[in-house]
């Protein structure tokens, strides 16, 4: 998780600076700027941490294992277990999100990718394939 400095900012002045990250989030209507934005906003580390946060979530959706999440999305079965406890408590953000996936017809090409990367990684895991990327 990244840090958040200690030295606090006022209530005032939190909700302010997160107005306006959501104001500029929701203007951003093409595709390339929100790469751009993206990249110069965010580390690549955090860029795959929220990646991965977006697929474990399909895989829940689709009804996976923690097991299989943890090795498909390459996390810990405690990782996995603790998202699948905040998906149940506060999804409604990735229920936005899976919407979109509907919308655009990305989801069925996302969950076959998803499903043959579980059973590569579970092959890959037993010993029965040599593990390399897909």
């Amino acid at each position: 998780m990244p840090q958040v400095s200690r030295n606090k900012l006022s209530k005032k002045t939190e909700e302010k600076f997160l107005s306006t990250f959501h104001l500029i989030l929701t203007k951003i209507n093409k595709s390339e700027d929100m790469s751009t934005f993206l990249l110069s906003l965010l580390t690549t580390t955090e860029q795959i941490m929220l990646a991965k946060r977006l697929m474990m979530f399909v895989l829940i959706k689709e009804g996976y294992t923690d097991m299989e999440l943890s090795r498909t999305v390459h996390v810990t079965r405690v990782t996995a277990s603790r998202f699948r406890y905040f998906i149940e408590s506060h999804g409604e953000g990735f229920e936005i999100a899976w919407k979109i996936l509907e919308d655009e017809k990305l989801l069925e090409e996302l969950k076959g990718f998803l499903s043959r990367l579980v059973t590569y990684t579970a092959m890959a895991a037993g010993g029965r394939v040599k593990a390399t990327i897909l």
